[in-house]
């Protein structure tokens, strides 16, 4: 049954669905262990679903426990750290934004980032504000020294390759401040439409090779 009137923010529709024994005994264990409802539970696989699964599988993202994470960067140079941010910026980032919120824009990036910073996600923690003139986004990511690296290239290749934006940033090891000035017309992006015209011979080559040291 699909029960659906004038929706406003706090209405909800209603869904009658199937469910098997198994999974209705095991909803109802977990909803007692997490001191929840069985339609929280629900409700929340369903928004993650909708929100992160989907785009996650397309882009094929694995999930893999944050110490072993901040290991494999630990083998990185620093120009191989800087190299991957730019590289993961040109190769995911336009893609995936386009795929999410079907336009490119400053808040596309920035709800982009917030999705990454997610309880789904958790490739990093994410603070924004902004006072009227400047955006401040904070990235934290226990990643060190290296996935710092990484981060502020990712960041800063995304508003000028994107955006053609001028971001300020610093880091430490384990985060990275952006601050960057929105003027009131954003330009055309840099490298984004000329780089996806590029045959996938030509991008296949211009991958950049990362080697692991012991």
């Amino acid at each position: 049954m699909y029960h659906k009137g004038t929706l406003t923010p706090r209405e909800t529709i209603t869904r009658t669905i199937r469910l098997s024994p198994q999974v209705d005994l095991e909803l109802q264990q977990l909803a007692r262990q997490e001191r929840v409802s069985v339609n929280y539970l629900v409700t929340s696989s369903l928004q993650k679903l909708t929100e992160w699964d989907i785009a996650a599988e397309k882009f094929g993202f694995v999930a893999i426990p944050g110490f072993l994470h901040a290991k494999m960067y630990s083998y990185f140079t620093v120009e191989q750290a800087r190299e991957l941010g730019e590289w993961a910026a040109k190769n995911f980032g336009r893609d995936f934004i386009l795929f999410r919120f079907k336009k490119l824009s400053l808040d596309t990036v920035l709800e982009t980032l917030r999705l990454l910073g997610s309880r789904y996600a958790r490739i990093f923690s994410l603070q924004h504000t902004f006072d009227g003139r400047v955006h401040t986004i904070i990235v934290k990511h226990g990643l060190g020294a290296k996935g710092s690296v990484f981060n502020e290239q990712f960041l800063t290749s995304i508003f000028k390759g994107l955006l053609n934006l001028d971001p300020e940033s610093e880091r430490t090891e384990d985060q990275v401040v952006i601050r960057l000035k929105t003027p009131r017309e954003i330009g055309k992006s840099t490298w984004s439409e000329s780089y996806r015209r590029q045959p996938s011979e030509s991008r296949i080559r211009e991958e950049i090779p990362i080697s692991y040291g012991g």
